[in-house]
């Protein structure tokens, strides 16, 4: 009897939860599905493309200090806006383009970042190749903090080249930009790299768009080791700020340490 009892009233328990189930399906399971939330997009950073600094000894780059030579390369990277070479143009003048011009020039374009450039040590092997030393830095408008930065050499060959070596050395150029600039990004996309170290305080090229946030804590390295722990105080469009909580001893934050 008491066995009958039990198995009438588990009967009575499944039949319960069924009906709670139907009721249950029969409310929301055929109520129209709304779309689910979209990530939010990602912050783009405007970057004017100032030029390059001719430090060669030669006659290059005539035409608006490299600047279309920047934006040939730099043009495809995504989660940038360029600004339009003509208003970088209008700002700079006949100015020689460097980091401090370069950053006067983004505050008059209302750019996040500037990107300028440098070429230097140019040499030649007879009349068909040349290479020349081809550097890119990318600079924060709002306080001049480095956010990242290449250094590469650009090599060019011409076989029976007979045109002038200028021609030949700007084709050095050409490569040496699309390799540094490569690096540039890469360095500004996939990892956070120390840029600036004042004392307790560090500087990164950690930033919004990273989802770095006031009150984190990020570690540093250098290589595979971990040397550091910095608290983030300062987070803005290009880059981030914190100061040390705790260090390996006998080992100082330097500028390229990892985040």
């Amino acid at each position: 009897m008491f066995r009958k009892i039990l198995r009438t009233r588990a009967a009575k328990a499944v039949s319960i939860i069924e009906i709670f189930a139907l009721v249950i399906t029969l409310t929301y399971g055929l109520a129209p599905r709304t779309a689910a939330a979209q990530p939010e997009s990602v912050k783009e950073l405007r970057i004017a493309a100032v030029g390059i600094e001719n430090l060669t000894g030669r006659d290059l780059m005539k035409e608006a200090h490299g600047i279309d030579m920047l934006l040939a390369e730099v043009t495809d990277v995504p989660n940038i806006e360029l600004v339009p070479q003509e208003e970088v143009k209008t700002a700079l003048k006949d100015t020689e383009p460097n980091p401090d011009v370069a950053i006067s020039v983004g505050e008059a374009v209302g750019a996040d970042a500037v990107l300028v450039g440098f070429v230097s040590d140019l040499k030649f092997e007879g009349t068909e190749q040349a290479e020349v030393e081809v550097g890119l830095s990318l600079y924060s408008v709002a306080d001049g903090n480095l956010l990242s930065e290449a250094m590469v050499v650009g090599h060019a060959t011409r076989l029976g080249f007979s045109g002038e070596p200028e021609q030949l050395a700007e084709l050095a150029i050409r490569d040496g930009l699309r390799t540094a600039s490569g690096f540039l990004f890469e360095n500004l996309t996939h990892f956070g790299v120390v840029t600036m170290v004042k004392g307790n305080e560090v500087f990164t090229n950690m930033a919004e768009r990273d989802n770095i946030r006031v009150g984190a804590e990020i570690a540093v390295f250098r290589g595979v080791e971990q040397i550091a722990n910095v608290e983030v105080k300062d987070v803005s469009l290009a880059h981030s700020s914190g100061t040390i909580i705790t260090q390996k001893k006998g080992i100082s934050i330097k500028t390229g340490d990892k985040v």
